[in-house]
């Protein structure tokens, strides 16, 4: 039986969708000397395993026409863990930093966002349970601390920590999710729903110009199912 160039270019095609579609993180086990500090020195560990956004394939929001490449916005995020925290170092390149609104509208300044399901992935889930989190982190600038919000869910946790450290190319943020204050223990070979993503504007008093997810998807703030898989191992 002969095959169509045709037909083996559709089986291409869906081979190549289901693999983008099959996307997972992985986070490795943190050495005990870990410190919230903004830096990157426990981090080598997991440098080759980074996440990295650095393409218009990832832009869910804005306008294309405002991304100047590499240096304008792109970063790599890091995932580590222990019995109970989940560790996230973001590395982010920003030639224009500007956090000039806050709170809720944390989203339009620079900055990144997180999405968590503590309670595993692949709950079949839409809406956010009391286990669904939606974080958003901006550095802090001239001195100041970095700033934090969280969407979708009223828990306040009292042991999150973060920091972060201006660079030259843009900024650090490190963040360590206390797991254990909502009777989560992580443990190898546990699998977490997860998505991170980053916004940035431009100019200041101007709100978010364009936002970018390694899911690719722009909806994620609100519909848990987007969320991918990340496994501790």
């Amino acid at each position: 039986m002969r095959i169509s160039k045709v037909t083996i270019f559709l089986m291409l095609v869906f081979l190549i969708s289901s693999v983008a579609f099959a996307e997972h993180f992985t986070a490795v086990r943190a050495p005990k000397s870990m410190r919230i500090d903004g830096k990157l020195d426990e981090w080598d560990v997991v440098r080759e395993h980074g996440i990295t956004i650095d393409s218009l394939d990832y832009l869910v929001s804005g306008n294309a026409s405002e991304w100047h490449g590499l240096e304008d916005i792109s970063g790599t995020f890091y995932v580590m863990y222990d019995d109970e925290y989940l560790y996230v170092a973001a590395e982010i390149v920003d030639d224009e930093l500007y956090v000039d609104f806050l709170g809720t509208y944390l989203f339009q300044s620079d900055g990144i966002q997180i999405f968590v399901s503590w309670d595993g992935y692949g709950s079949g889930r839409t809406s956010y349970s009391n286990y669904d989190f939606q974080f958003g982190f901006a550095p802090g600038l001239d001195g100041n601390w970095p700033e934090f919000h969280t969407w979708n869910n009223s828990y306040k946790f009292s042991d999150i920590q973060y920091e972060s450290t201006i660079t030259d190319k843009g900024y650090i943020i490190e963040i360590a999710f206390p797991v254990y204050e909502l009777g989560v223990f992580l443990d190898k070979d546990m699998s977490l729903g997860f998505d991170v993503g980053f916004t940035d504007t431009d100019y200041p008093g101007v709100a978010q110009q364009n936002y970018f997810m390694y899911s690719r998807y722009g909806d994620g703030w609100a519909n848990v199912s987007r969320f991918l898989e990340l496994i501790l191992e």
